[in-house]
């Protein structure tokens, strides 16, 4: 795997997962994480 690929797989991981901690935080509602999942 090419540095850049790992880069960008990291960065797009890393926003996911921001994504999910704000949407938990501002919506209170664990059955989206469960959809997501």
């Amino acid at each position: 795997m090419s540095k850049g690929l790992f880069a960008t797989g990291i960065f797009v991981f890393t926003l996911l997962l921001l994504l999910i901690y704000e949407g938990a935080m501002h919506m209170r509602h664990p059955a989206l994480l469960l959809v997501l999942f």
